[in-house]
């Protein structure tokens, strides 16, 4: 009895702390969420996006004179194009010449559909896979899935992977689902967040949900039923029911009512976006990290740890948490790979741009990568 006082009281605290003490209808004014923008030279614009992106934008014409590019042949010999769209990638085959020995890739938007419950591959993937696994060229996921999902994946996949990076980055894990690195959320920003949403359901009579990730297991308190649950959660009664030496890599908010949910997330944002990561997943639900369990930190770790050389690596992105990962391959070397379905925050950091994964980007570019390392091997 005397716990859950207790815990009241500190909720009260962080109520009191909070916005939710002010006027109720705070929360639907326009916030203004910070979006990645680019510091680009306006004079080298053009210069620029031909140079990193290797792509022609809807704003741009399909004919460039040597007057706007130096030595620049691409655009005039296009490999495939779709309506205005140029997929110039098959051109790294004269322009990149580090040999691609690791490949690192986003599941959802890169190999199925965004968001794609079932567990369902284009004939192309597994032709990818083959592929890669032939050249002895690991195939590693960053996903913001547990380990479970994407575990279940790799053996659809007959992948066999030593390393997934999961939860966003927050954990990496071995073959037999050992966490060799993790950034978990402390304990007090746990509970803060659990403390908002009680707030926030309370004042706006809303019913959304929490749900507290750890190495694929899944804490849920009861009578939740949250939809889609890959794995038999746990549940819980009160916060407090959850083991005390646990250490949570993720949070995931779900909200029948798409509006009010987006509400929470901006709220979210507005004052712990300088300590949790708020990551926009789907329309029903958005998931949280601590800062620092990033998809960049994760590789970067591999690399400085188990030997990966990101000049000889490459990355597939989708969404916003694929950004950074993005800048830290090309900074370093590597080739940082977006789809035309991408986000345009992905694409504007990524190297080369494929097609989207209904029209087998992924494939087509695995397929550009493996050409490239044979012209290399035939070359030495």
């Amino acid at each position: 009895m005397k716990k859950i006082v207790f815990a009241s009281l500190l909720c009260g605290l962080a109520i009191q702390s909070g916005v939710f003490a002010q006027d109720d209808d705070f929360l639907y004014r326009t916030i203004q969420i910070p979006t990645y923008n680019p510091v680009v030279n306006s004079s080298k614009a053009k210069n620029i996006i031909i140079e990193q992106n290797d792509v022609v934008r809807n704003n741009y014409p399909t004919e460039v004179s040597e007057e706007n590019i130096e030595k620049e042949d691409v655009l005039r010999k296009p490999a495939y194009a779709v309506g205005n769209i140029y997929y110039p990638i098959m051109s790294m085959l004269g322009k990149y010449k580090n040999e691609i020995k690791t490949v690192f890739t986003d599941i959802d938007g890169i190999l199925v559909p965004e968001n794609y419950a079932n567990v369902e591959f284009r004939d192309g993937i597994y032709k990818s896979v083959k592929n890669l696994k032939s050249h002895n060229i690991p195939l590693i996921f960053t996903t913001g899935r547990t380990f479970r999902e994407a575990k279940r994946v790799s053996e659809v996949l007959d992948l066999n992977s030593k390393y997934y990076i999961t939860q966003n980055g927050a954990e990496i894990e071995n073959a037999d689902g050992e966490i060799i690195y993790e950034k978990p959320i402390d304990k007090v920003h746990l509970y803060k967040v659990y403390c908002e949403l009680k707030s926030f359901n309370y004042i706006y009579t809303q019913d959304i949900k929490i749900a507290f990730y750890r190495r694929g297991q899944v804490y849920v308190f009861r009578n939740s039923n949250i939809p889609d649950l890959v794995d038999v959660p746990v549940v819980i009664d009160r916060f407090s029911d959850l083991p005390k030496d646990i250490k949570i890599s993720k949070i995931r908010i779900y909200g029948k009512d798409a509006h009010n949910l987006d509400i929470f997330k901006r709220y979210l944002r507005r004052h712990y976006s300088k300590s949790l990561n708020i990551q926009d997943v789907a329309q029903n639900f958005f998931d949280i990290n601590i800062k620092d369990a990033t998809k960049e930190n994760a590789v970067r770790y591999l690399a400085e740890n188990l030997g990966v050389n990101i000049e000889n690596a490459a990355a597939f992105g989708y969404s916003r948490e694929d950004v950074g990962l993005m800048d830290y391959l090309r900074q370093n070397g590597g080739l940082a790979i977006s789809t035309e379905a991408s986000m345009q925050e992905v694409k504007d950091a990524s190297s080369y741009i494929t097609k989207d994964v209904e029209h087998d980007g992924f494939t087509f570019a695995i397929d550009t990568i493996l050409g490239n390392n044979l012209i290399l091997k035939s070359d030495k």
